[in-house]
C-alpha cells in the first residue's frame, strides 16, 4: 500500500464495513435515559474541561503519594510512537458513529466533540468530511476487525509482525487501533495529502520504518520531528458493554480517541474512566465519566511541546496536571 493508502483506506471502511443496516440494539437496550439538550448538542468555544468531568474519589493527600500516583498515571495513559514520542490530534476531527443503537450515535458524536473542542481541537464543520475517527459497534467485533486487517491493514496501525496477533484479537469490551504519521520541519496546521506526497510527513508502517522525514539539527531536547493521529478506529464489542451507561461508554471513546492509553489490568491510585473495564479494579463506585485526573491529562497532553523528548514532555503534562482542578 502506497504512503497515501491511508485515505483510501478511510473511505473504504466508511463505504463498506459499516455493515449497511444497524446491528442489533446494544443487548435489547436503549441508553438509560434520554440525553440532555445541553449534552447533545456542540459546544461552542467557551466550553471547559471541568464541565464535562465527574465527581471522583480525591487523589492522596500526602504530596509523596499524590506525585507518584501521577507519575503512573501518565505512563500508563499516555502511548509512545516507534520515535518515542507522545502522540495526539492536530488535524480537525471527523467523526463517525457506526451501527450503534437507536439513539447512541448523535450523542455519541456531540459528547466527542465536546470534549475534543474543550482541548483545543477542532471539529470539521463540513457534514461531508471524512471520517477519521470511527467509532463501529459490532455483535462480531473478532470477525469485523479479521476484515478490516485482510482488506485494509494500514487501518491497524504501526505495529511489529510479533504484536499482531496480539493486536488483532477482540479481548476488551472497547478497543481501538491508532494510525500515526511522523511529521518533519517545516509542518504546518496538520498532516496532509501535499505533506505526505512532499516528505513532510510519513505514515507510520512495518515497511517505512526508518523513512523519517527530516528533523532539526541534531539534539537530546528537540530534533523537531513530532507524532500525529491520523486515524483511530474504535470497535464497540455490544455484548460485553451491555448495561453500562451511554455516557460513561462515550467518555471511555473519547479517552481512546484522544490519546492513546495502555488498557491495563489493574487500576490506579488516581480514577479514571478507563478503569470501567479494567478487569482487575474491584471498586464499589465505577467511573460514570471522565474524571478529573483525565482531564488533568488530556489538557497536558494537548498543551505540551511534544517536540521535546518524551521525559521532558511528561514533566510539562506533569505540571499541568498539577495544577487542573481535583489536583
Amino acid at each position: 500500500m502506497s504512503r497515501l493508502g491511508v485515505y483510501g483506506a478511510r473511505v473504504a471502511l466508511i463505504a463498506t464495513l459499516g455493515l449497511g443496516a444497524a446491528t442489533p440494539a446494544l443487548a435489547g437496550r436503549a441508553p438509560q435515559t434520554e440525553p440532555p439538550a445541553s449534552a447533545t448538542a456542540p459546544s461552542d468555544q467557551a466550553t471547559t474541561l471541568s464541565s464535562v468531568i465527574v465527581t471522583a474519589r480525591p487523589p492522596p493527600k500526602n504530596r509523596a503519594e499524590r506525585e507518584r500516583a501521577m507519575d503512573h498515571f501518565v505512563r500508563d495513559h499516555a502511548g509512545v510512537t516507534h520515535i518515542d514520542r507522545y502522540v495526539r490530534w492536530r488535524e480537525p476531527l471527523c467523526l463517525a458513529v457506526l451501527d450503534a443503537p437507536p439513539g447512541f450515535g448523535p450523542f455519541m458524536t456531540a459528547r466527542i466533540a465536546r470534549i475534543a473542542t474543550a482541548v483545543g481541537l477542532k471539529i470539521d464543520p463540513d457534514p461531508k468530511c471524512l471520517a477519521n475517527v470511527e467509532v463501529v459497534f459490532s455483535v462480531y467485533p473478532q470477525q469485523l476487525i479479521n476484515r478490516i486487517h485482510e482488506r485494509h491493514p494500514l487501518l491497524v496501525g504501526y505495529h511489529y509482525a510479533s504484536a499482531e496477533k496480539a493486536l488483532l484479537k477482540d479481548d476488551h469490551p472497547v478497543k481501538a487501533w491508532y494510525v500515526t504519521a511522523t511529521v518533519g520541519e517545516g509542518m504546518g496546521d496538520g498532516v496532509t495529502l501535499q505533506s505526505v506526497a512532499a516528505g513532510q510527513a510519513v505514515i507510520d508502517t512495518t515497511w517505512t520504518y526508518a523513512q523519517n522525514p527530516s528533523g532539526g539539527l541534531g539534539s537530546h531536547i528537540d530534533d523537531t520531528l513530532l507524532s500525529e493521529f491520523l486515524n483511530v478506529m474504535v470497535i464497540i464489542d455490544q455484548a460485553k458493554v451491555a448495561g453500562q451507561p451511554i455516557g460513561a461508554v462515550t467518555d471511555y471513546v473519547a479517552m481512546l480517541a484522544l490519546s492513546q492509553p495502555a488498557q491495563g489490568e489493574t487500576c490506579g491510585v488516581i480514577p479514571s474512566i478507563l478503569d470501567l473495564f479494567t478487569p482487575n479494579c474491584h471498586t464499589d463506585d465505577p467511573p460514570k465519566g471522565l474524571t478529573y485526573g483525565d482531564a488533568g491529562y488530556l489538557k497536558g497532553l494537548y498543551s505540551a511541546d511534544l517536540r521535546l523528548s518524551r521525559g521532558m514532555a511528561e514533566s510539562q503534562i506533569l505540571e499541568t496536571m498539577r495544577r487542573s482542578p481535583g489536583f
